[in-house]
Protein backbone atom coordinates (compact mmCIF):
# COMPACT_ATOMS: atom_id res chain seq x y z
CA UNK A 1 0.00 0.00 0.00
CA UNK A 2 1.12 3.56 -1.49
CA UNK A 3 1.08 6.08 1.43
CA UNK A 4 0.30 9.29 -0.19
CA UNK A 5 1.87 12.40 1.08
CA UNK A 6 -0.12 14.71 2.94
CA UNK A 7 0.75 18.51 2.88
CA UNK A 8 0.25 20.58 6.12
CA UNK A 9 -0.19 24.04 4.75
CA UNK A 10 2.34 26.63 6.25
CA UNK A 11 0.79 29.62 5.48
CA UNK A 12 1.40 32.01 8.50
CA UNK A 13 -1.64 31.52 10.20
CA UNK A 14 -1.96 28.07 12.24
CA UNK A 15 -0.96 25.17 14.39
CA UNK A 16 1.40 23.55 12.08
CA UNK A 17 3.01 21.57 13.75
CA UNK A 18 0.47 20.39 15.79
CA UNK A 19 -1.32 18.99 12.76
CA UNK A 20 1.46 17.58 11.17
CA UNK A 21 2.19 15.33 14.60
CA UNK A 22 -1.61 14.15 14.73
CA UNK A 23 -1.27 13.31 11.34
CA UNK A 24 2.25 11.32 11.94
CA UNK A 25 0.29 9.74 15.20
CA UNK A 26 -2.21 8.33 13.24
CA UNK A 27 -0.11 6.85 10.91
CA UNK A 28 -0.07 9.39 7.92
CA UNK A 29 2.94 10.41 6.10
CA UNK A 30 2.62 14.52 6.42
CA UNK A 31 5.06 16.86 5.04
CA UNK A 32 4.79 21.07 6.19
CA UNK A 33 4.18 22.74 2.75
CA UNK A 34 6.04 26.01 3.05
CA UNK A 35 5.96 27.16 -0.68
CA UNK A 36 3.27 26.76 -3.67
CA UNK A 37 5.54 24.48 -5.40
CA UNK A 38 5.00 21.55 -2.66
CA UNK A 39 1.41 21.68 -3.27
CA UNK A 40 1.96 20.62 -6.74
CA UNK A 41 1.50 16.57 -6.39
CA UNK A 42 -0.24 16.08 -3.38
CA UNK A 43 -3.42 14.26 -3.06
CA UNK A 44 -4.23 15.66 -0.02
CA UNK A 45 -3.93 19.09 1.43
CA UNK A 46 -4.18 20.23 5.24
CA UNK A 47 -5.36 23.54 6.06
CA UNK A 48 -5.18 24.32 9.23
CA UNK A 49 -5.60 28.32 10.94
CA UNK A 50 -5.98 30.14 14.12
CA UNK A 51 -6.62 34.11 14.17
CA UNK A 52 -8.82 36.07 11.71
CA UNK A 53 -10.38 35.45 8.91
CA UNK A 54 -9.26 39.05 7.25
CA UNK A 55 -5.45 38.04 8.58
CA UNK A 56 -5.93 34.71 7.29
CA UNK A 57 -6.84 35.77 3.75
CA UNK A 58 -4.12 38.20 3.51
CA UNK A 59 -1.43 35.49 4.75
CA UNK A 60 -2.90 33.01 1.80
CA UNK A 61 -2.47 35.76 -0.77
CA UNK A 62 0.23 37.44 0.50
CA UNK A 63 2.55 33.69 0.18
CA UNK A 64 0.30 32.94 -3.05
CA UNK A 65 -1.62 29.63 -1.79
CA UNK A 66 -4.69 30.95 -3.04
CA UNK A 67 -4.43 30.48 -6.77
CA UNK A 68 -2.38 26.78 -6.55
CA UNK A 69 -5.18 25.58 -3.46
CA UNK A 70 -7.78 26.69 -6.45
CA UNK A 71 -6.28 24.82 -9.23
CA UNK A 72 -5.55 21.94 -6.61
CA UNK A 73 -9.38 22.15 -5.47
CA UNK A 74 -10.73 21.94 -9.29
CA UNK A 75 -8.62 18.60 -9.83
CA UNK A 76 -10.73 16.51 -8.76
CA UNK A 77 -8.35 14.19 -7.71
CA UNK A 78 -7.13 16.35 -4.61
CA UNK A 79 -8.85 16.26 -0.96
CA UNK A 80 -8.76 19.30 1.04
CA UNK A 81 -9.29 19.81 4.56
CA UNK A 82 -9.92 22.60 6.84
CA UNK A 83 -9.42 22.70 10.08
CA UNK A 84 -10.91 25.82 12.07
CA UNK A 85 -9.79 28.74 10.59
CA UNK A 86 -8.87 26.91 7.25
CA UNK A 87 -12.81 25.57 6.95
CA UNK A 88 -13.84 28.96 7.68
CA UNK A 89 -12.01 30.54 4.77
CA UNK A 90 -13.42 27.71 1.90
CA UNK A 91 -16.58 30.00 2.49
CA UNK A 92 -17.21 33.47 0.73
CA UNK A 93 -17.59 35.73 3.49
CA UNK A 94 -17.22 35.73 7.22
CA UNK A 95 -19.28 38.02 9.93
CA UNK A 96 -15.85 38.28 11.61
CA UNK A 97 -14.17 40.05 8.46
CA UNK A 98 -14.29 42.23 5.35
CA UNK A 99 -11.98 40.37 2.84
CA UNK A 100 -13.39 37.75 0.28
CA UNK A 101 -12.79 34.35 1.55
CA UNK A 102 -12.35 30.97 -1.00
CA UNK A 103 -15.37 30.93 -2.04
CA UNK A 104 -15.64 27.19 -2.47
CA UNK A 105 -18.58 27.21 -0.68
CA UNK A 106 -21.89 29.47 -0.72
CA UNK A 107 -22.36 31.97 2.19
CA UNK A 108 -21.18 33.31 5.28
CA UNK A 109 -19.16 31.85 8.60
CA UNK A 110 -21.28 33.27 11.17
CA UNK A 111 -19.84 34.43 14.57
CA UNK A 112 -20.25 32.12 17.15
CA UNK A 113 -20.99 35.31 19.71
CA UNK A 114 -23.80 36.15 18.29
CA UNK A 115 -25.73 33.10 18.21
CA UNK A 116 -24.35 32.47 22.38
CA UNK A 117 -25.62 35.70 22.55
CA UNK A 118 -28.95 35.30 21.09
CA UNK A 119 -29.54 31.87 23.17
CA UNK A 120 -29.84 29.75 19.96
CA UNK A 121 -27.11 27.95 20.50
CA UNK A 122 -24.96 25.93 23.49
CA UNK A 123 -21.37 25.64 23.45
CA UNK A 124 -18.94 24.18 25.59
CA UNK A 125 -16.22 26.42 27.72
CA UNK A 126 -12.92 26.82 24.65
CA UNK A 127 -10.44 29.37 25.69
CA UNK A 128 -9.46 30.99 28.68
CA UNK A 129 -10.82 32.32 32.25
CA UNK A 130 -11.31 34.86 33.33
Amino acid sequence: MTLHKIAVLNYGCGNVKSIYNMVKHVGGNPFIANKTKDLEKTKLIIIPGVGSFDNGMDKLNTNNFSEILKERVLDKSVIVIGICLGMQLMFETSEEGKKRGLGWFNGSVKSIQNLISSKTLKVPHMGWNN
